[in-house]
């Protein structure tokens, strides 16, 4: 049975403690939409609304959290200004600094979505060092930054490798062929984690909406207009599938022209998704 004197008390407080900070919501609210929307044209009056809102924003280290969950929250949804999104990050990285959140702090709230790890290491916000200390227990992070850590750390490096997979780990072949890449071409990994798409020009040329160059490669390389382009680590949206067909890669991205011209094909597999 419930006791109805304490339900009524525990909405009472409730309500007092909205009340109470109703402005601090729609500060946060406000910066949710400006982030969710921003473009390089609005970015520079979104730093001036964190600049003015930062008593609320930066208050201490549990709202620095708030605000950098919120980035990256936004940078994973509205993934084709993640640059953006994060450059806020780094721009306010003192004030997060200084509320006491460190490398383990962004690491550990990104390692989930590795593209934003891979920009704020390219823009320095993160330490070698950090990602070292983290990749002990995360796989895709040791493999992904293996040639800054098997220059740094030699030692570890050559330790972690040998025991990073065993005999059971059959469902981590793909990640296997990753590491094999990786080590076999460090620096043409390092370039395409820096550009953080998919490396595949025809990936390429439907994000971009190339219509052009989109129908010279269907062309030069006889594919379908079923073809589906595999998985790549460096590709910065998910899908259902691992390999995406080119009419969900040109959905995704909102590329009109390629899907139209897709659409309208005779031939067109649309997949239930």
């Amino acid at each position: 049975f419930f006791n109805m004197d304490k339900v009524y008390q525990v909405k009472l407080d409730v309500d007092d403690f909205i009340a109470k900070n109703t402005d601090k919501y729609e500060i946060i609210s406000s910066f949710q939409d400006q982030i969710n929307h921003i473009t390089a044209d609005t970015y520079q009056s979104t730093v001036q609304y964190i600049k003015n809102n930062s008593e609320v924003l930066f208050k201490n280290k549990e709202s620095s959290l708030i605000f950098f969950n919120c980035l990256y929250h936004f940078s994973l949804y509205n993934y084709k200004q993640l640059e953006l999104i994060l450059d806020l990050a780094i721009e306010f990285s003192g004030e997060m600094r200084n509320n006491g959140l460190t490398d383990i702090d962004f690491i550990a709230i990104c390692s989930y979505f590795i593209n934003s790890l891979n920009y704020l290491f390219y823009k320095k916000l993160i330490s070698i060092e950090s990602i070292i200390q983290h990749s002990y227990q995360n796989k895709i992070l040791f493999i992904n930054f293996y040639p800054e850590i098997e220059q740094y750390d030699p030692e570890y490096a050559n330790m972690r490798s040998e025991l990073l997979f065993n005999d059971f780990d059959q469902e981590n072949e793909e990640l296997r062929n990753f590491f094999k890449l990786i080590k076999s071409n460090p620096q043409e990994h390092i370039e395409n984690r820096n550009k953080n798409y998919h490396p595949s020009k025809l990936h390429k040329s439907i994000r971009e909406d190339d219509i052009e160059t989109f129908q010279e490669l269907l062309s030069q390389n006889n594919y379908t207009v079923n073809h589906k382009i595999e998985h790549s680590y460096y590709e910065r949206t998910s899908t259902c599938d691992r390999n995406v067909s080119l009419i969900q890669i040109a959905a995704v991205y909102g590329s009109i022209k390629v899907f139209k011209f897709l659409w309208m094909q005779n031939d067109i597999i649309l997949d239930d998704n």
